[in-house]
């Protein structure tokens, strides 16, 4: 008998194994991203090479994440999942080898993390357009506020067991969880994509990308106002997430444990903001408002950069996770929720392009700058300048 006491987004048995598959694999990818920056300085690299390495995973959104929407609007969006998904695979088991066999260097991280960025722009629009051909119109905006809870969840979750599992097995048992985690996603992928054919496989046979297919996502203020706010928190605060690491080892001499609880916290400010995003996007009518939470995070990363209490860490590292949550939780619902079915893979790529491209060159710019005047001086710029940056934009009309 059909239980009626379930939110009707539950009743979905399809969005319960796609959730749920998205969830495993998403530990597993956090369980290896609190790893390979530890396992990078361990290896006898800089906070340089720390920053390459979350530029090579992140950066190729610059360049393919458009290509990406384009794939997922025209091709079957299960096959180009399934088959870059797949190649990523296969790149964490040859690290994995290496990292066995003791032949593992650094830059084969860098390698590899490349690998990670050029498949990961290239499937994920078609992963997330996923989510509203498996619930109605009505309920989009909670099923992607909920995938973002699993986000969420999975990065309290997964660094917090990856900081045990380095302390007693080694970086080695977290890579190890990562590829283990790509089996539920494949089953859930396979399971729940609609087995018709995408209608524009029979539409559109040219695919070369144009700047039509694009601009008409940029076209509402909100949208362009919310995108470049995500922008700007990814290029100065989230590569605060990356150099984490290099602030645990190098000057609060913390360990692998200390490490795990920390991103763990973060992992809880996420879920807060997940969970926050959707009533505040109602609570604030404006949404251009919302660019609050990454002014106050800016104006708190300048705070904690000198910080060498490690529970003021964890708390700051954990509203840090919080404001993005809320940002980015808004942002791409409402990008999700005023696109067209046939346009959603490219208006996704944008909000793929403004997060993971911020990232990718604040890592990089981040990795650079801490080179020059350490890292605690590095994240003290980065919070004054988004502050300041997202200040300026309450004044763009």
């Amino acid at each position: 008998m059909e239980n009626t006491n379930l939110p009707s987004i539950l009743k979905s048995r399809g969005y319960v194994f796609f959730w749920s598959g998205s969830l495993l694999s998403n530990i597993g990818t956090w369980m290896q991203q609190v790893a390979e920056p530890w396992l990078m300085l361990s290896m006898g690299g800089s906070s340089f090479m720390v920053g390459l390495d979350a530029f090579a995973l992140s950066g190729p959104g610059w360049l393919l994440t458009l290509w990406g929407g384009l794939l997922a609007d025209r091709f079957n969006r299960k096959h180009v999942v399934l088959f870059f998904q797949f190649i990523q695979m296969i790149a964490v088991a040859i690290i994995i080898i290496l990292m066995y066999s003791g032949w593992l260097a650094p830059w084969m991280l860098i390698v590899a993390s490349l690998v990670s960025g050029i498949t990961d722009s290239l499937s994920m629009p078609a992963l997330q357009t996923l989510v509203p051909s498996l619930v109605s119109k009505e309920e989009m905006p909670r099923a992607v506020s909920l995938n973002s809870l699993q986000f969420n969840i999975s990065r309290m979750i997964g660094p917090a067991i990856a900081g045990f599992a380095m302390a007693k097995y080694g970086a080695i048992a977290c890579f190890s969880g990562n590829l283990l985690s790509y089996v539920p996603l494949f089953f859930a992928v396979v399971l729940v994509y609609p087995k018709k054919s995408h209608p524009l496989l029979r539409l559109e046979r040219e695919w070369q990308p144009k700047l039509s297919d694009f601009t008409s996502v940029l076209k509402h203020k909100i949208h362009f106002k919310l995108l470049l706010s995500v922008l700007i928190n990814g290029l100065l605060v989230m590569p605060t997430m990356v150099f984490v690491p290099v602030l645990m080892k190098q000057v609060l001499h913390g360990s692998a444990e200390h490490l795990g609880v920390i991103m763990g916290a973060a992992g809880i400010g996420g879920l807060i903001g997940a969970l926050s995003g959707a009533p505040l996007s109602k609570v604030f009518k404006r949404p251009s408002d919302l660019i609050l939470f990454p002014l106050g995070s800016g104006i708190l990363l300048a705070i904690l950069a000198f910080s060498q209490n490690l529970v003021i860490l964890g708390l700051g590292m954990m509203l840090l996770a919080a404001g993005t949550g809320i940002l980015a939780v808004t942002t791409n619902s409402r990008i999700q929720v005023d696109s067209e079915d046939r346009h959603r893979g490219r208006a996704s790529s944008f909000f793929q392009l403004s997060m993971q491209g911020g990232i990718a060159l604040g890592g990089l710019w981040t990795g650079v700058l801490s080179q020059f005047v350490g890292i605690q001086q590095a994240l003290l710029i980065n919070g004054s300048a988004c502050a300041l940056l997202q200040f300026s934009l309450f004044f763009i009309k």
